[in-house]
């Protein structure tokens, strides 16, 4: 995803527009996602003479995450949007001569769109106790807690 900023740089174009397409393999992703669609990547970039380098995208795609209770995969669809300096998203943006990689800003803005944890649409339903065991939710530790008081009275 190398954007030649040529025309830029020497004034001969005010803006450049991008599309983009970035499909990733299994092995490339992070543990925590299974799989991940096509990410659509579009947007523009200008030089503003006061700021420098300015982007403007908007990076769509769907992950495919664990559910937190049940482990079935579950469909966690985003939508990013990045409007900033090329120097606030990019260490080293002094450096940038006449091209531009923008997929580490696209990588690193999609890893912290994944979720804590998701859940599916199914896992009410699905028995959460069993032998010698249940799963207590954060309302039920509550009521649990103050019925051992009174045992104490």
């Amino acid at each position: 995803m190398e954007l030649d900023l040529t025309r830029l740089n020497n004034g001969l174009d005010k803006k450049m527009i991008f599309n983009f397409e970035k499909e990733f393999e299994k092995e490339d992703l992070p543990k925590d996602i299974i799989d991940m669609s096509v990410l659509k990547i579009e947007g523009t970039i200008f030089k503003d003479n006061i700021r420098g380098f300015v982007i403007r995208m908007n990076i769509e795609g769907t992950m495919i995450l664990p559910c937190a209770i049940t482990l079935k995969p579950v469909s966690f669809p985003f939508n990013i949007v990045i409007d900033d300096e090329i120097s606030n998203l990019i260490e080293n943006a002094e450096k940038i001569n006449n091209s531009l990689d923008i997929f580490p800003i696209v990588w690193e803005n999609v890893l912290m769109e994944i979720p804590l944890r998701v859940v599916s649409e199914n896992a009410d339903s699905q028995t959460l106790n069993g032998d010698g065991w249940k799963l207590i939710l954060e309302e039920d530790k509550k009521n649990l807690k103050l019925s051992q008081l009174k045992d104490l009275i």
